[in-house]
Parts: structure tokens; sequence; C-alpha cells
């Protein structure tokens, strides 16, 4: 079992279906990649020519609208990173980049606070991703 899947039982009211937890783990351990095509996406929303923002037609008929189409993009992309930041705000400062680097970067803990304290808050701010992103 890796480390990331353990869930103190202590902790009632953040326990999560296994599928729920893991669902929210790997979308947090998704954030680097997410934020880099955020990024991506942005400059190019930006930097279309004015025909790539028009809507296609087909015989008359409406085929796609570009400029729709990247905006739910941008928008998807957004509420998820928010969703995970938001949940990593409940976190107290002082555990918060341990925990992200530990999920994201897969960096061990430190060894300045004891390890059930760094699971207590991993387990706290994966339910609050699971909830956030209404997987629970």
């Amino acid at each position: 079992m890796k480390d990331y899947e353990y869930q103190q039982k202590r902790l009632k009211g953040y326990v999560l279906p296994v599928a729920v937890q893991r669902q929210a783990v790997w979308a947090v351990k998704d954030l680097e990649r997410l934020v880099e095509q955020l990024d991506y996406y942005k400059a190019k929303f930006y930097s279309i020519s004015g025909r790539d923002f028009s809507v296609e037609y087909d015989a008359g008929t409406c085929v796609k609208d570009a400029t729709a189409e990247r905006a739910a993009l941008l928008c998807n992309l957004t509420a998820r990173i928010g969703a995970i930041e938001d949940a990593l705000k409940i976190i107290p400062i002082i555990y918060r980049m341990g925990i992200r680097d530990h999920l994201v970067k897969d960096l061990p803990y430190s060894d300045e606070y004891h390890i059930n304290t760094w699971r207590k808050w991993q387990q706290i701010f994966i339910y609050n991703v699971a909830v956030n992103l209404n997987i629970l």
C-alpha cells in the first residue's frame, strides 16, 4: 500500500471510500500538469488570429464555436486547479508545502513533524479535494 493511500480510521469524518480517495489523490498528483496546460491554453487563447474565434459553418449549419470551446476549457482547468488549491488553504500553513510536495513530487515528508501529523493533515486535505471536486 502506498503511503498516500493510508487513511487513519480515527479521523472518521475524513475517511473516504477507496475509489474516491484515489481519484482525489490523483487529481492532486496531476496539479503541475494542469497548471502547465492552463498556462499553455491561456497563451494560445490570447494569441489566436481573428479567424479562429469565428463560428465554423458547414452548409449553413453551425459545426462548432472555437471561442466557446476554448473558454469552456479554460474555465474547467481553472475550476479544477482552484478546487485543489482551496483545499490546501484549509491546511495549516506549516504543513501545506510538505503535503503538496509529497503528493505532487513524491518527495518524503520532513522529520520536523511526526509522520502521523503529516498523515492527519494529508487525509484532511484529500478529503477536502474530494469535496471541492464533487467526487465524494
